[in-house]
């Protein structure tokens, strides 16, 4: 956090300057710590110093100095990887080092990079700038020279992070994704007597093939078989040597996997050879399970469960990617290998006590497999394993497998999403979210690095920020956790008696670290089952089985950990919800206000505070309508004592809780609760964090409750009014980041629930105080309170927020767009200025184009787009129409350096300005525009036509392919909106006439051999919009469009074998039916 800051506070211009020193020193922060660090706190290491990279370097440069600052790592990963050979050779000075963190630092920040970049990367990946798509270069670039070099480096975690930034590339490079797994399969064939180079190789492959389904241009069937014939190739090597028998299996069955996440049309021609695979690795029946294991020595069996863990791999692939293709046929082939499988696990487990470590470890990766197949399999089909698979979760679950004391990673998301109010846990919307892993209890959670589970380099879920896998003991008790809750609906009541008898004894014990983590796994494990039984909608109706749970609950309560004790609260909730008999919901309730009334614990009481505020909640106001007035005259009791600030936070949190779930029925108890709350923010220090930030939490739901009734007169919601603008005031002055939130939160809901005793320029200006706060949650607010106040004003809020800011609002949400990754913030950003557009484009259309020209042409003139010099110089008109005032491109560049995101939403912006003009006609015609602008005044969309063409001109020619998209689309809608728009000075022409050259000029790259077909059939349909508009007479112009459209029938006229060579098939068709569609128009 200190480099951040320190980085932070230096600034970008020295940031850029200094680049090359500050990388250099935080590379070589892995050396300085001792060597016999662990590999957990050796992975957080590395964490930490890629945190601080991404945050500084990452978030602080522009698209050029990010790329040099790429190719500073790309050098140093050079040096090292030479350092790395020269040590495994004896020649270095440092034998006992492979730079294994060095090279692992460098690889994974370059992969972050390429994703940035976008195509702007392609100089570091292809050196030849003259290579088409569909011949490989001559020489690849200094980026995969790194890459595939480190491929070969002795360090599993170093080839994983070299795949990975290869995944990286293709995901990104789609065009070069078939040269680069053609170089990756010819490498792999000739070097695979190297045990490093299979092992590297393969999971490059399995890295390119898993982002194949990402890709526009898919790729051609023939190529999975091809790497199909490659898998058998190698399978049919096992049994050479006991150590190349494991790395061929494992790699064969990675890439197999790989090619199963690739989408059905990819894997249907070749599903009856994947099928045979699986048929030959597991044994045919149970009688031959039991003979394999009597004969097979230590090393087969390795061998033997590798093989079949890849397999259930590739099934699980298959499953989730390919749901279609699991038919009746299919899914029987999968049931048997899952019978195996169950019968295996419990044959083995039998002989524990003898495995070596790295069996265990084998065992552990078949176990997560085994249960992630599961998990995404319905339980009906395999519920004749079930008691098996039931006796081996709760022995993962209770480390009678395992004697690791894994403690499981769920409890906190199984919990409330707000639990870290009162856990005083770390927040998760934050910035420096990753740090704060790293420093969780046990140290596991944050320990997140690709060698713990390789599968992640074909099966990594886009949406997830943060898709590191855990380490592997952490991950097969999560899964195990997940898979009891999907099960435990469709187990029978006897047998959940039991299951509930066990854990209850387990959990009851002393105090030691290992009790404390099975506690935690246990509780995990009900929750996630009792959760699952109110998505079944089935219900608890066994009084042994409602004893059980409650005890199990209560003894959660009891504990002495916090998190115990909310997952204990929040577990009596669902309980309630899931009993079907009345009385035990009564004795639940009646329990808790025992304890409450009684008990001086703070532990106890805290408990059950939560727990109260749970059951209302699952509950709902209905169900829980005679037990409000009690519960709420309780908690308020407790918030009242200042003898324990935790238990006034626990009973805070939880009088949200009910106030959140009792609607209009809470309405009775809001205004006390609300005196409360106001009591307490007047008298409570504000060195009360916690407190201050419940009492916020408790201060808007509220609100929510009283909703619109805060617009009346009556005395009540006078004092109600005024005491919540007392407490949001006091709370926005407060100096924790989450406690303003809630204050602007408070202001924005009595902004709208009641705007006429509100000034909104003053709420305005209270937003924009925190607008480039250094919390991620307070930014989160502020944007949202902006999106909703945009909605109502936007004129009004775009001044005063434009006054308080110093500069015009859209132009500072840009400058947050060009920093910000959180997507949620983006989306409202983005929303704030769509709202704003919406309402003003109309009366001001130019300085809308305008701003987003600047935009534009301030990267275009930094990043020197070889397109736009190009295209220029066509004809005199179209220098003039495409002059760009170098002042305008200074200033824009030099306060915000907009990345190629930001680019692509100002077109998105230019594409809206036509939605926003069209209720007014003069928008589209220059003579009704030009009186209305003598008569009334105002500006009109038409007469800036210039502008429009310019802009779109400036995207379509750029070197990123999603504006070039971007840039034909809004080429297309001038075409359409403006292709009967006629010229006033000459009569019987069309305006668009004027820019004829422009047009062919930004059309013509679309048709070179290197251009991916997706752009290409955009373009086709933009050339036939503007041939069959009728705009241009001229006989060269639609010459020179024409014989655009007769290049694109080259494509069409080819065989299909030539077509499928570079791209899917898919594509290519769509790319052939965008040519003839442009004819036939």
């Amino acid at each position: 956090m200190g480099y951040t800051l320190f980085l932070h506070k230096m600034g970008k211009r020295w940031l850029e300057i200094n680049a090359a020193v500050v990388i250099q020193h935080l590379v070589e922060l892995p050396a300085g710590f001792k060597s016999n660090l662990s590999h957990i706190n050796t992975v957080c290491v590395r964490n930490c110093i890629l945190f601080i990279l991404n945050q500084t370097l990452g978030r602080m440069l522009q698209d050029n100095a990010l790329l040099h600052v790429a190719k500073i790592f790309c050098s140093l990963g050079n040096q090292y990887i030479t350092k790395a050979t020269a040590a495994s050779s004896g020649e270095g000075e440092k034998k006992s080092s492979n730079y294994q963190n060095e090279l692992v630092i460098i690889l994974m920040f370059l992969s972050s990079t390429v994703l940035k970049l976008n195509t702007a990367v392609l100089p570091l990946v292809v050196s030849d700038s003259s290579t088409t798509a569909s011949s490989a270069p001559s020489k690849w670039g200094i980026l995969l020279d790194v890459v595939y070099a480190a491929l070969l480096h002795q360090s599993q975690a170093v080839q994983l992070a070299a795949a990975w930034c290869l995944r990286c590339v293709g995901k990104t490079l789609q065009t070069e994704l078939i040269n680069l797994l053609d170089h990756t399969l010819h490498k792999l064939h000739h070097l695979r007597g190297s045990q490093d180079a299979v092992n590297g190789y393969s999971a490059a492959v399995a890295g390119l093939v898993g982002c194949v389904r990402l890709s526009q241009l898919g790729l051609p069937t023939s190529k999975i078989k091809t790497i199909l014939t490659s898998c058998e190739d190698l399978l049919s090597n096992v049994g050479s040597s006991e150590r190349s028998s494991l790395i061929y299996t494992q790699a064969s069955w990675m890439m197999v996997a790989a090619c199963c996440s690739t989408g059905s049309s990819l894997v249907r021609p070749h599903l009856s050879r994947i099928s045979h695979l699986w048929k030959n690795t597991f044994p045919k029946s149970i009688k031959e399970l039991t003979v394999e294991q009597t004969r097979q020595s230590s090393s087969s069996v390795m061998v033997t469960i590798e093989g079949r863990l890849g397999a259930l791999a590739s099934i699980c692939s298959l499953v989730e990617y390919c749901p279609e293709l699991v038919d009746e046929r299919i899914l029987k082939k999968i049931l048997l290998c899952i019978n195996s499988s169950v019968a295996m696990l419990g044959s083995v487990s039998l002989t524990s006590k003898n495995q070596t470590q790295d069996l265990k470890a084998k065992l552990t990766l078949f176990r997560l497999r085994l249960y992630q197949l599961l998990l995404k399999l319905p339980p009906m089909s395999y519920e004749g394993c079930l008691s098996t698979l039931l006796r081996e979760l709760v022995g993962e679950i209770t480390f009678t497998v395992s004697q690791s004391h894994t403690t499981t990673s769920l409890l906190q998301t199984l919990c409330d999403l707000d639990s870290g109010l009162v856990l005083e846990l770390y927040n998760q919307d934050t910035d420096w979210q990753c740090l704060e892993e790293q420093l969780l209890e046990f140290n596991t959670s944050g320990a997140k690095s690709l060698e713990h589970d390789s599968i992640i380099l074909y099966n990594v879920q886009e949406t997830n920020p943060s898709p590191l896998p855990l380490p592997l003991g952490v991950l097969v008790i999560d899964t195990a956790i997940l898979l009891f809750g999907w099960v435990f609906p469709f187990v029978a009541q006897k047998h959940r008696q039991q299951l509930l008898s066990h854990f209850l004894q387990l959990s009851k014990g002393g105090k030691s670290q290992k009790q404390l983590s099975l506690q935690k796994n246990i509780i995990a494990t009900y929750l996630s089952g009792i959760k699952s039984l109110a998505t079944a909608k089935e219900q608890i109706s066994e009084k042994d089985v409602f004893q059980l749970a409650l005890s199990l609950n209560l003894v959660a309560l009891s504990s002495s950990d916090s998190l115990l004790r909310y997952a204990g609260g929040e577990g009596l909730g669902h309980l309630a919800k899931a009993c079907k008999k009345t009385e035990h919901v009564t004795e639940i309730v009646q329990k808790a206000y025992t304890m409450l009334q009684t008990s001086r614990d703070v532990n106890l009481r805290t408990g059950y505070s939560l727990a109260l505020g749970y059951l209302h909640r699952h509950l709902g106001a209905v169900g829980a309508r005679e037990y409000t007035s009690h519960s709420v005259a309780l908690l308020i009791a407790l918030a009242k004592d200042t003898t324990s600030s935790i238990c006034q936070v626990w009973a805070l949190y939880a009088l949200s809780l009910i106030a959140d779930s009792g609607g209009p029925l809470f309405r009775n108890h809001a205004e006390n609760t609300l005196k409360a709350v106001h009591y307490l923010i007047n008298i409570t220090s504000l060195q009360e964090v916690p407190l201050y930030r419940c009492l916020g939490k408790c201060l808007n739901s509220l609100l929510t409750t009283l909703g619109p009734e805060l617009q009346l007169t009556s005395a009540g919601i006078v004092a109600a009014r005024r005491m919540a603008l007392s407490c949001a005031y006091i709370l926005l002055d407060h100096f924790d980041p989450m406690v303003q939130s809630s204050g602007l939160c408070s202001l924005q809901q009595l902004q709208v629930y009641a705007p006429q005793h509100v000034q909104l320029g003053n709420t305005v200006k209270s937003v924009c105080a925190s607008f480039e706060s250094s919390s991620l949650i307070l930014r989160r607010t502020v944007a949202n309170c902006l999106r909703q106040f945009s909605q109502l004003q936007p004129a009004y809020v775009r001044q005063i927020a434009s006054e308080k800011l110093g500069v015009n609002l859209e132009l500072c949400i840009l400058k947050s767009l060009n920093w910000e990754v959180n997507g949620r913030l983006c989306d409202d950003l983005k929303e704030v200025i769509f709202s704003l557009l919406s309402s003003l484009a109309s009366q001001d259309p130019m300085h809308w184009l305008e701003f987003c020209n600047k935009i534009l042409s301030a990267a275009a003139s930094t990043s020197g787009n070889s397109h736009q010099v190009e295209g220029q110089g066509e004809t005199e008109e179209e220098d003039q129409a495409l002059h760009i005032s170098k002042e305008n491109e200074e200033e824009v560049g030099q306060s915000l350096s907009p990345k190629w995101q930001t680019r692509l939403f100002a077109m998105e912006l230019v594409r809206k300005v036509y939605s926003a003009c069209r209720s007014d006609p003069a928008h589209f015609d220059q003579t009704l525009a030009l009186k209305k602008r003598q008569t009334t005044g105002g500006d009109f969309l038409v007469l800036h036509l210039a502008e429009l063409v310019k802009t779109s001109f400036l995207a379509a020619t750029s070197e990123v392919l999603e504006l070039r998209v971007a840039g034909y689309h809004a080429l297309q809608d001038v075409v359409d909106i403006f292709s009967k728009t006629p010229d006033p000075d000459y009569p019987g022409h069309s305006l668009l006439e004027l820019y004829q050259a422009q047009m062919g000029a930004a059309l013509r790259p679309a048709f070179t051999t290197d251009t991916p077909p997706h752009i290409t059939a955009i373009a086709c349909q933009v050339c036939s919009k503007w041939l069959a508009c009728g705009v241009s007479g001229d006989v060269g112009d639609l010459s020179r469009v024409l014989s655009l459209l007769v290049t694109s029938l080259k494509k069409v006229h080819g065989t299909p074998e030539e077509a499928n060579i570079t791209y899917g098939e898919a594509v290519v068709t769509l790319e052939s039916l965008a040519v003839l569609r442009a004819w036939a128009e």
